[in-house]
């Protein structure tokens, strides 16, 4: 999860997220999501869990 001073100010961020096979990997990347469900979509996915002073 990232988010830049532009997506700060409207309360969005960046999430991306990768998929491993046996021959390679696969990256897939949403811009602009809502920082509440950036921050569902993390949490749903992660073995740990991040508060929000804790982003990039």
């Amino acid at each position: 999860m990232k988010r830049n001073w532009f997506q700060r100010r409207k309360k969005l961020g960046t999430i991306q997220g990768s998929i491993m096979s046996s021959i390679g990997s696969k990256v897939g990347e949403t811009v602009d999501i809502d920082e509440e469900e950036m921050m569902d979509i993390y949490q749903w996915f992660s073995r740990s869990k991040m508060n929000e002073s804790e982003w990039t």
